[in-house]
């Protein structure tokens, strides 16, 4: 009895281990002007935001774009998805349902 749920124990974690990637919270964004993150210029369309502890990981489609250093945060309540560019056009941060994506420079 000990020795199968030793068994299973080691499979869950296998199995947690394993899928970790898959599990990286991913968020869509949109922008409407050319946006900049870390000298990459975003052109207007729709991205893909993957997230894994201080990285971020930004795709077109299925194309990686970029990737950026951040921080995150949760959201308090706002639940309106935003972007926040500051005027020389460079993304500060991604505001989703639940969390701020603060990019660090």
């Amino acid at each position: 009895m000990y020795k199968l749920f030793t068994l299973t124990v080691v499979a869950a974690l296998a199995v947690a281990l394993v899928a970790s990637p898959v599990l990286a919270a991913t968020h869509t964004f949109k922008l409407f002007r050319d946006g900049k993150i870390n000298g990459t210029t975003l052109e207007p369309g729709k991205y893909k935001l993957e997230l894994s502890d201080s990285e971020a990981k930004i795709y077109q489609g299925k194309t990686l774009v970029t990737t950026a250093p951040v921080e995150i945060k949760q959201n308090g309540g706002n639940t309106r998805a935003s972007v926040l560019q500051d005027a020389d056009g460079n993304i500060i941060e991604v505001r989703t349902k639940k969390q701020i994506v603060v990019f660090v420079r």
